[in-house]
This record gives C-alpha cells, sequence and structure tokens, in this order.
C-alpha cells in the first residue's frame, strides 16, 4: 500500500524539514522544501533520502556534526506512523 513522510524531527535539530534539491539557471544546486510538504512512497517501492536529492534539511541545529556522528530521526509516514531510524554523518 502507499504511504507518505509528512515529517521527520531530530534532537539534533530545532527544526527539520523534507527538501529536494534541484538545479539553478546559472548551474548551481538549490534546495526547496519538497512540493506538498510530503515525500509519496509508493506500494512495495522505495524512496532513497541522500545528498543531491531529496533529503531532510536540519535547521537550528542543537547539535556539531562531525563525520561519524549518529543521530536519531523520526519519520512520521501518514499511514506507518512513526519509525526511529539513526543516521551517520558522511563526508560528501
Amino acid at each position: 500500500e502507499a504511504d507518505k513522510l509528512i515529517s521527520v524531527m531530530s534532537p539534533a535539530c530545532g527544526m527539520a524539514e523534507l527538501h529536494e534539491s534541484y538545479m539553478l539557471d546559472n548551474g548551481a544546486m538549490g534546495m526547496r522544501p519538497v512540493e506538498g510538504g510530503s515525500i509519496e512512497i509508493p506500494a512495495g517501492g522505495s524512496v532513497e533520502l541522500k545528498v543531491g536529492g531529496l533529503h531532510v534539511m536540519c535547521m537550528e541545529k542543537m547539535a556539531d556534526f562531525n563525520t561519524g556522528d549518529k543521530y536519531q530521526i523520526t519519520l512520521n509516514f501518514e499511514k506507518s506512523g512513526e519509525i526511529v531510524v539513526e543516521a551517520e554523518i558522511k563526508e560528501q
């Protein structure tokens, strides 16, 4: 059954949003909140959150992010409810 990722939160962030990367007219990359504020997850499928694509934008950081640090992120789905995952800070 299809679902939607509707919000995210982490104790490492004062505020977190679902964002997407996009190409600007000058060839640089920009970032913006996802349209509609949610990410569709197709039935039987998956969506990858990654640098340069769909991602979680941590704003008002409550922690210093250093390579190798791990933080909990709570993913809130429309149908599946809350799922807590661990994210590791990696070099790009």
